[in-house]
């Protein structure tokens, strides 16, 4: 199986056309357990492992990689959220414009003045790009307001629990 790999590549071209970046660099997940699982051990503890059909393609993914001399970012003890993180964190404080391409919307909280999350919406060339007012749009909040927001409700998704009684309508006001 090659279609991760191959939609990945060509989202990335895509991506590289249309915002034609000066630094372009990639961030990974490792296999390791992150410093979130130390803190709280059943973090992500109902999520199914990734398929097989995958993880087998992350050593051809890598391959696919190596020609466009693209920087693969990954470390130990940390999700490939937190290398973003840092990196948008550095680049914003230079004053450089930051594009993260991610589904991931808790990466939302990443948006600045000079960081913007882009979302892909449909197919490999759609994209829904987020700034200030676009999470507000969505949101009714601000950036720096989601991490509150996620703490207040929870994430299923990562199997964080909420303020008990707490609901995305509260958690919002």
């Amino acid at each position: 199986p090659i279609n991760a790999a191959y939609g990945f590549i060509i989202m990335m071209l895509n991506a590289i056309s249309q915002f034609q970046p000066k630094y372009f660099g990639i961030c990974l997940d490792r296999k390791e357990p992150t410093y979130r699982n130390k803190i709280y051990p059943d973090y992500k503890a109902n999520r199914s492992a990734p398929d097989d059909e995958f993880l087998v393609q992350i050593p051809e993914f890598k391959k696919l990689i190596e020609p466009f001399n693209i920087p693969l970012i990954e470390s130990p003890g940390y999700e490939s959220d937190d290398l973003l993180g840092a990196l948008a964190h550095k680049f914003s404080n230079q004053g450089l414009m930051t594009y993260i391409m991610s589904g991931d919307l808790d990466l939302l909280q990443l948006v600045d003045s000079n960081t913007i999350i882009v979302s892909n919406k449909k197919g490999v060339s759609n994209y829904v790009l987020y700034n200030k007012e676009q999470v507000f749009d969505r949101y009714s909040l601000t950036p720096d307001q989601i991490i509150d927001f996620k703490a207040l409700k929870g994430d299923p998704s990562d199997n964080i629990p909420g303020v008990k009684g707490i609901g995305e309508k509260t958690a919002i006001s």
